[in-house]
């Protein structure tokens, strides 16, 4: 009963978790299409709180997940291995990378003046970093997803992590792309 108590919670976790990465991803594409700074202060506060429930999700998928690997699977599982090294990487990626970001945004948003956004947020926006990192947590997340349902051994394990973490470069670096550059590189397909 425990174990399938610490499951649910489990689960309800990981939607969450994704639901606040897609709150992220949705606010910076909103974000970055905003023409007004008062149309980024309201998605940045998004970004903000859904960046900072990320921390209290993460201890309850990571407890819970403990809790499941001492009581029945044990560390020496290779999908389990995968995967806890993997959502650690990614909550030390989200704290440095990804919080700072987030944090800077607002920040910036915060304390210009009303109007146009300066160009200084906007280039923030724009940074190739802040796509490329959103993109390989999401496809991250998706491969340990993978790795729960299907649980292979050691070598497939890692080749789904970085067969996601290849897709996930793939997407942050297309997502920079304006739909004009796509177009031009499609001519040359």
């Amino acid at each position: 009963m425990w174990y399938t108590l610490a499951l649910f919670v489990h689960i309800l976790g990981a939607i969450g978790l994704f639901v606040a990465v897609s709150l992220i991803v949705i606010a910076f594409v909103y974000m970055r299409q905003a023409s007004t700074l008062e149309r980024v202060r309201e998605w940045a506060s998004v970004a903000n709180v859904a960046g900072k429930s990320m921390i209290f999700l993460s201890l309850i998928i990571l407890a819970s997940a403990l809790y499941m690997v001492i009581l029945a699977w044990g560390f020496t599982i290779p999908w389990v291995m995968a995967a806890l090294i993997t959502f650690v990487v990614l909550a030390i990626m989200g704290a440095t990378l990804n919080g700072r970001t987030i944090e800077r945004v607002v920040a910036m948003a915060r304390a210009a003046e009303p109007g146009r956004v300066p160009d200084e947020l906007r280039t923030q926006l724009l940074a190739p970093r802040l796509w490329l990192v959103e993109a390989i947590r999401l496809a991250l997340l998706v491969g340990i997803l993978c790795l729960m349902t299907i649980k292979p051994d050691m070598l497939f394990s890692w080749l789904i992590l970085v067969g996601m973490l290849l897709l996930g470069i793939i997407l942050g670096v297309l997502v920079q792309l304006s739909p004009r550059q796509l177009s031009q590189k499609e001519q040359f397909l």
